[in-house]
C-alpha cells in the first residue's frame, strides 16, 4: 500500500473495512491503486461508523503481515540458498533475525517491544 493511504488509515481519515484491507493486500499492484482510490472516495459515506477496523480486524491484518514476511524470507532463501548453507552468511542471517526473535519473546511475555528508529535495535 502508499505511503499515503497508510498514514490516512493510521489517522482516521480513512477507515476501511476488513474486506477492502484484504482486497487491497491480495490484488495485483497495478490494481491497488484503483482500490485506494474508491477506499478513498468512500471514506465519507454514511456508513463510516460501520468501516472502523474492530481489534479483529487487527488481528488478521497482522497475521496477513506476518505471513508477508515468511514468504519474502522464504523467496530470499528459495533465490539464496547459501544464505543457509553456508555458515558465514547463516550466522548473518541468525544475527539479523536476532531482534525479532527478541520481539517475540518480549510479546510472549506480554510487553510491548521497544525499537529504537534510528538505531534499528532494541533499547
Amino acid at each position: 500500500m502508499s505511503p499515503g493511504f497508510r498514514q490516512e488509515i493510521f489517522s482516521g481519515k480513512v477507515k476501511p473495512t476488513q474486506k477492502e484491507m484484504w482486497a487491497i493486500a491480495k490484488a495485483p499492484p497495478e490494481e491497488r491503486k484503483r482500490l485506494i482510490q474508491e477506499v478513498k472516495e468512500a471514506a465519507g459515506a454514511p456508513e463510516e461508523e460501520e468501516r472502523r477496523m474492530t481489534a479483529q480486524d487487527a488481528v488478521q491484518q497482522f497475521e496477513w503481515k506476518v505471513t508477508r514476511v515468511l514468504q519474502n524470507f522464504d523467496n530470499t532463501f528459495t533465490e539464496w540458498p547459501q544464505l543457509i548453507s553456508n555458515e558465514s552468511y547463516r550466522q548473518q542471517v541468525i544475527s539479523t533475525l536476532y531482534d525479532l526473535k527478541q520481539y517475540i519473546l518480549h510479546i510472549e511475555g506480554g510487553t510491548r517491544y521497544e525499537w529504537d528508529k534510528e538505531a534499528r535495535k532494541i533499547v
